[in-house]
């Protein structure tokens, strides 16, 4: 349920605060006819992104426990790595990204390209969404669809009361800290998508396994367990590792976090 909360709150704060910005802006310049265009945006955004949801849902399919290992191992490992693109380009990107987004605005509000205004929403509703679902398509694989369901409206419900205080004043907080603390934390759960990826590759004999356990933790942390489902679902808990899943766990620890602040600090 934590993993799905975090991936939801994070992306769907960002989608929040592009639409407060753009509104924010129209509000200042004073040219608030254009909100209406905005908020159709939003909708038509939401509309294709539930329709290419369910598309790549029914072609996807749900998998046999055979295809699960092929499909189910190569899909936590593409999820993984498509988060951690998307936290190294946000550090890339840095503030940058909300000066383009103004930028794009003021060109698109003095020509009066209202066209080009609601196809600027409408792609940035639609990147959040998909990348959503692909964040969601690597939970699947370690957590119950319940607790992805709470998890996923909790972070819903969180980043839209969050976003609407900002918006109204009531609080403040440091973006650049904010992010950063989400990113790390994103770093670590794709870590443990990463890894047990390749523990599922393994599982059908994919790739090698060398050392198939090395070690047991069932007796201090049980995964079924409050403490342990927590574990499982923050980092892809596994009271069994392999010796290649543990090192996969660790290097890509080692170049998501080293890569990550390394940008950051360049964008300082």
């Amino acid at each position: 349920m934590f993993s799905s909360f975090l991936v939801v709150s994070r992306e769907s704060f960002e989608a929040v605060m592009i639409i407060a910005i753009i509104l924010g802006f129209l509000t200042k310049t004073k040219q608030t006819q254009y909100k209406k265009y905005v908020w159709s945006s939003v909708a038509l955004g939401l509309i294709l992104t539930g329709l290419i949801v369910y598309i790549l849902k029914i072609t996807l399919g749900s998998y046999t426990n055979r295809a699960e290992g092929f499909l189910g191992g190569p899909t936590l490992i593409i999820s993984s790595l498509f988060i951690l693109s998307m936290v190294i380009w946000m550090a890339k990107t840095g503030a940058s990204a909300g000066n383009k987004l103004k930028e794009d605005l003021i060109g698109l509000v003095e020509s009066k390209r209202v066209w080009g205004l609601m196809f600027l929403v409408t792609t940035a509703i639609l990147r959040e969404g998909i990348e959503t679902f692909f964040f969601l398509l690597a939970v699947i694989g370690t957590e119950n669809s319940q607790g992805i369901l709470i998890g996923s409206l909790l972070g819903l419900l969180t980043s839209l009361v969050i976003g609407y205080l900002m918006v109204k004043g009531a609080i403040k907080i440091n973006m650049s800290s904010f992010f950063k603390v989400f990113s790390y934390l994103l770093i670590l759960i794709s870590a443990g998508f990463f890894a047990h990826g390749i523990k599922k590759l393994q599982s059908v004999e994919t790739i090698p396994t060398i050392i198939k356990k090395l070690w047991d933790t069932t007796w201090l942390i049980d995964k079924h367990s409050l403490f342990g489902g927590f574990f499982k679902g923050m980092f892809s808990y596994d009271p069994k590792p392999s010796l290649m899943s543990l090192c996969a766990y660790i290097l890509f620890l080692f170049i998501g976090f080293y890569t990550y602040n390394t940008l950051s600090n360049k964008n300082k």
